[in-house]
């Protein structure tokens, strides 16, 4: 699968850099031309900060509809919208906990108009919209979601994965980028090779099992995916499942052909859909 992949990718000129396929009998990779080793996934990382969520929901410490503001009282500020106490952990999932714009965005913008305390400057912001009723697709509320996790967990996200997911799936090298106390940003900035992402597409197409090892409960994975917690169908009717990134990357699988692909490239006007589309027609 590897090869006709990568022949694809070289007949249509793509500027892909570095791929990798998973299926029972292993994961194959290669980079396809010089590159660094580990590549930012820009939103991917929204799919790990889910599963964070969904590590601690399987060790009964939270649930989709827990509010947020009680699980950061002790951070919470005087004078902030009224509206924060009735955001839940599933609002900010489904990017819709409020907001009118996408404000917190350090991949387009200068993070240092935040200042030094990320959690503040998101919890400031007012609130547009009642929270639940409209859908602004942002990653301020993935920085929120991995504050709950150090606040639910006592361990910072990317700690907390390490020990959770990161190390148990084997991954060879991993990093994020950190707000100025050390938090990561949680919605971006996750640095790590194709041949190690695809891991986590082949751990929700297993139904949380990895190598035998069950890592997430069946019923997370089940509620990720009915709820469409930043996995859903890549086109409408679509067998393959994933999460994409900006500029070009991409996790996804297929649970009927037991198959998980995923990339780092540069295509910024979505010429991976031809690569999209070329993976829907091989695996009819």
């Amino acid at each position: 699968m590897l090869q006709k992949l990568k022949g694809f990718i070289e007949e249509k000129r793509l500027n892909f850099y570095d791929l990798a396929v998973m299926t029972d009998n292993g994961i194959e990779s290669s980079k396809l031309q010089p590159c660094n080793n580990c590549n930012d996934s820009y939103s991917i990382a929204k799919a790990f900060t889910m599963t964070g969520i969904g590590l601690l929901a399987d060790q009964g410490l939270v649930r989709a509809e827990d509010r947020l503001a009680d699980i950061l009282r002790d951070q919470l500020s005087e004078g902030i919208d009224p509206k924060w106490e009735d955001v839940t952990i599933e609002h900010v999932l489904k990017h819709r906990w409020g907001n009118g714009t996408d404000f917190f965005d350090i991949d387009n913008n200068d993070a240092n108009d935040y200042g030094t305390d990320y959690l503040g400057f998101i919890l400031r912001h007012p609130l547009a919209y009642r929270p639940g009723s409209v859908y602004v697709y942002n990653d301020a509320g993935f920085y929120l979601l991995g504050r709950a996790i150090h606040a639910l967990s006592g361990e910072t996200m990317d700690q907390f994965l390490m020990k959770r997911l990161t190390a148990p799936l084997h991954f060879s090298e991993v990093a994020w980028s950190l707000c100025p106390h050390g938090h990561p940003i949680a919605g971006t900035g996750l640095y790590v090779q194709a041949k190690d992402m695809v891991k986590l597409a082949w751990l929700y197409q297993n139904g949380g099992v990895y190598e035998g090892r069950r890592i997430l409960s069946e019923e997370w994975v089940n509620q990720v995916i009915d709820r469409q917690y930043e996995l859903a169908p890549l086109r409408e009717g679509s067998q393959w499942i994933g999460k994409a990134g900006m500029n070009g990357q991409m996790i996804c699988f297929s649970a009927q052909k037991r198959i998980a692909v995923a990339w780092h490239s540069y295509e910024p006007n979505q010429g991976d859909k031809l690569f999209i589309d070329y993976l829907h027609e091989i695996s009819e």
